[in-house]
């Protein structure tokens, strides 16, 4: 039996379980005697996870526009359900192995992308839905960012 999809309140706690997770390990791995050696590396790493907040607020976002959308029978262009899929394919990318130079460059090049997508002359909460998408892809590369392309 399917599991039914999560509501933006489920996909919020879970994330707000995350970042939780995230300040505990951050403040063990710190005093522990490998993590003392590995301070450096363990901060750098921490400033990269940062990103996942805005990211997961525009997440939140597009899950709440679209829901807006879905309520007012707003015709959706398909290259905005492409964009989403694209989106959430170059977050899965990411997530897969987030340390992977070739899979941090292969969902930058899907965020690059998506951070161009234009709202011109559509309805409210369409632009916005793209608009949202937009901010997403521009986390996504911040989060994805190496060498020069690093903010």
């Amino acid at each position: 039996m399917a599991r039914p999809p999560k509501t933006w309140v489920a996909i919020s706690l879970d994330v707000a379980a995350f970042d939780a997770a995230r300040s505990a390990t951050r403040e063990i791995a710190l005093r522990t005697l490998r993590g003392r050696r590995e301070r450096h590396r363990a901060r750098q790493l921490d400033v990269r996870l940062s990103g996942l907040d805005s990211l997961h607020a525009s997440v939140v976002l597009i899950v709440r526009i679209t829901q807006e959308v879905l309520q007012q029978h707003d015709e959706v262009p398909s290259w905005m359900y492409r964009a989403i899929a694209e989106l959430a394919e170059a977050v899965e990318i990411l997530a897969e192995s987030p340390t992977s130079a070739e899979h941090r460059h292969r969902a930058h090049d899907l965020a690059q992308r998506l951070a161009r997508l234009e709202t011109t002359g559509l309805p409210h909460p369409v632009a916005a839905l793209a608009t949202e998408v937009r901010f997403a892809a521009a986390d996504l590369l911040e989060l994805t960012a190496t060498g020069k392309e690093a903010p």
